[in-house]
């Protein structure tokens, strides 16, 4: 999905039975379930629709299209489907001037109003759940080395990284990434006072050759293989 498209969104319908089902199979039971939403959206003109399970969204030029777009979503899942619209996150927004969230990703424009362009970063939640993780298995009572601390962080970092490497984040993958060393260097001396031995004995290329994960090659990495615009 591309905010470029569009200067109008709305999304999602909520999905009560097939959310108690359980994780595992719910995007299958919601794909099979919505294929009638699919068809219906597509048959409409000037409009992008991108769903992933019961989130969803539509791209639309004009507010017009969007709101034909929503009493057309609207008639589908309330009518055969017999499902409801999400109460609170239904709602048509200019993209231009209002930001909105999508699967973990704020897209906002840079500029806000005509001029600028669209981009997009992980939202403050998604950002406060990965540090809350990494606050959690470094935390300075665990009862193991530092190395056995990086290997549960390597697949906790890879995973959160590869997945917002595509965003607009550079600055906050930059600042993040020092913030973990300093989580591990705390954890090293169970405490957080800093020492010039310390950092000697614990730089940066010491825990990238231990097998720490950085944001920051991680971005570089996936990005590079990116098709340019």
């Amino acid at each position: 999905m591309h905010p470029r498209a569009s200067g109008y969104r709305n999304h999602s319908c909520e999905l009560k039975v097939i959310d108690c089902v359980g994780a595992a199979i719910s995007p299958l039971l919601a794909n099979i379930y919505l294929h009638p939403l699919d068809i219906a959206m597509d048959a409409l003109p000037d409009i992008q629709f991108v769903r992933y399970a019961d989130d969803w969204c539509v791209l639309a030029r004009s507010e017009a299209d969007a709101q034909k777009a929503l009493q057309v979503a609207q008639a589908v899942i309330e009518g055969p489907l017999g499902l409801h619209l999400h109460p609170t996150k239904t709602r048509i927004v200019d993209a231009h001037h209002t930001p909105f969230d999508f699967l973990g990703f704020t897209f906002f424009w840079s500029d806000p109003g005509a001029t600028g362009r669209p981009l997009f970063a992980p939202k403050s939640a998604a950002v406060e759940k990965f540090k809350d993780r990494i606050r959690g298995l470094t935390r300075r009572t665990r009862p193991m080395n530092v190395t056995m601390v990086m290997r549960d962080l390597a697949p906790v970092i890879r995973g959160w990284g590869a997945y917002f490497a595509i965003s607009h984040a550079g600055p906050l993958f930059g600042r993040l990434d020092p913030w973990i060393r300093e989580r591990l260097r705390a954890f090293v001396s169970k405490r957080w006072n800093r020492s010039a031995a310390l950092d000697r004995e614990w730089p940066n290329q010491r825990f990238f050759d231990l097998g720490l994960p950085s944001l920051i090659a991680l971005r570089q990495k996936v990005r590079r293989t990116l098709p340019r615009p």
